[in-house]
C-alpha cells in the first residue's frame, strides 16, 4: 500500500513491470501497426551506431495468413502464456514459432518478452535484435531491447532503443507515457551520493559514507499509516543483514528532528534517520512521490532498486534479492528486476 503525495509522473526501469508488458507483445502479428517512418540517428547504441533510415514505401507487413498454421497456433499459445505469466512455457511456444517462421520479426518480439520475464537478458536482446533486423519498424521491439539493455548495464543501448520506440510509436499508446518516464529516470541517473541530510540526532547523515555497502534507503512520512506499519519490519531487517555488507537507513520527508527522534525511540527504531523538509531532495533528486517508498543503492551509489509502497521484509525471496544486488554489484552487473523494481 502506498500513501500518494500527487499524481505519480513515472515508473522506472525498472518501473515497468512484467505485467504490462503482455499487452505491450499482443500487438498484431499481421504487422498493421507498421508505419514507413525514419529511424533517427541517435538510435541504437547512442553516436556511434546511427542507422539507416527506413525507406518511406509501403511498410512490409508479415500476414499470418501466409504462415502456416502451426505458426498460428504456437504464436497465440505463446501470448496466452505471457498473458497468464507462465514465460518457461511461453517461451517454448514461440521458439518453435521461430523456428517454423524464421523472417516473421513478431514472433521474435514476444520470445524476448517471455525471455524478459525469465530474466535471461542476453537471451531477450538477441531476440529484440533479430526483429529489428527483420522490420526496422518493429517499434515494441525496440522498447523491449531497451529494457534488456537496461538490464546489462548498457545504458547508451537503452536510451537509443527507448528513444526510438518513442518516435516509431503511436502517439496515442499508452507505453508512449511510460517510455518517456524510463528515458527521464535513466536520463537522470540520480547518485546516492546527491543525498546529504540533517540527522534526527544532529549532525548529517550523508549517503557517501554508505560507499562499499548496500544501503536500503526507505523513504518514509510519520503521518502515513503504511510507513509506520512497516516501520519495525525495517529494524528487524537491519538485524539480519551483515552490516560491513549493507546498511539500513530512513529519510523523513519533515522538518521535525525531535517529534521524529521521539516516535522513533518510543519504537525501538534504532536506523539512522535523516529530515527531508518539504520532500526536496527525495521528490526533486529521486522522484519519490508516493510513501513508503524504498530506494536499494548498489556499492557505487547507484539507485538499483525502487519499491513501492510496504515491503513484506520478512519475506525470504525480498531479501535474496538484497544478497542479489551485493552479489552483482560486487560483478559490476545491473541487478534490477522489472517484476521486484515495481512491486
Amino acid at each position: 500500500m502506498t500513501v500518494a503525495v500527487r499524481t505519480k509522473w513515472a515508473v522506472g526501469l525498472a518501473v515497468l513491470a512484467l505485467a504490462t508488458l503482455a499487452p505491450l507483445a499482443m500487438r498484431a502479428f499481421d504487422g498493421s501497426r507498421d508505419r514507413a517512418v525514419s529511424i533517427p540517428a541517435s538510435a541504437i547504441g547512442g553516436s556511434e551506431r546511427s542507422p539507416a533510415p527506413a525507406p518511406s514505401a509501403k511498410p512490409v507487413s508479415a500476414n499470418v495468413a501466409d504462415a502456416s498454421s502451426e505458426v498460428h497456433e504456437r504464436f497465440q499459445q505463446g501470448v496466452a502464456m505471457l498473458h497468464v505469466r507462465r514465460y518457461d512455457m511461453a517461451a517454448v511456444a514461440l521458439r518453435r514459432a521461430t523456428e517454423l517462421a524464421p523472417r516473421l520479426p513478431t514472433p521474435h518480439v514476444n520470445l524476448g518478452f517471455a525471455y524478459v520475464g525469465l530474466e535471461d537478458w542476453p537471451a531477450a536482446r538477441g531476440e529484440f535484435e533479430r526483429a529489428i533486423d527483420l522490420q526496422p519498424r518493429q517499434a515494441n521491439a525496440y522498447y523491449g531491447l531497451a529494457l534488456a539493455a537496461d538490464a546489462q548495464r548498457d545504458r547508451d543501448t537503452a536510451l537509443g532503443a527507448m528513444r526510438t520506440y518513442v518516435h516509431l510509436a503511436d502517439a496515442k499508446d499508452p507505453f508512449v507515457a511510460k517510455a518517456r518516464a524510463a528515458l527521464w529516470e535513466w536520463q537522470s541517473a540520480p547518485s546516492a551520493g546527491d543525498l546529504d541530510l540533517v540527522g534526527v540526532n544532529g549532525g548529517r547523515m550523508r549517503s557517501a559514507d554508505w560507499r562499499g555497502r548496500i544501503a536500503v534507503v526507505n523513504v518514509w512520512a510519520i503521518w502515513c499509516e503504511p510507513c509506520r506499519t512497516e516501520m519495525p519490519a525495517l529494524q528487524s531487517l537491519a538485524s539480519r543483514l551483515d552490516p560491513a555488507r549493507f546498511v539500513v537507513a530512513t529519510v523523513a520527508a519533515q522538518s521535525d528532528a525531535f517529534g521524529t527522534r521521539e516516535w522513533l525511540r518510543q519504537r525501538g527504531v534504532r536506523l539512522a534517520t535523516g529530515l527531508d523538509p518539504a520532500a526536496a531532495t527525495t521528490r526533486g533528486t529521486f522522484g519519490i512521490e508516493s510513501y513508503p517508498t524504498t530506494l536499494v543503492l548498489d556499492a557505487t551509489g547507484r539507485v538499483v532498486l525502487r519499491l513501492a509502497g510496504a515491503q513484506d521484509w520478512s519475506d525470504a525471496k525480498l531479501r535474496e534479492r538484497l544478497e542479489a544486488v551485493a552479489s552483482a554489484s560486487r560483478a559490476g552487473q545491473n541487478p534490477q528486476s522489472p517484476r521486484l523494481a515495481s512491486r
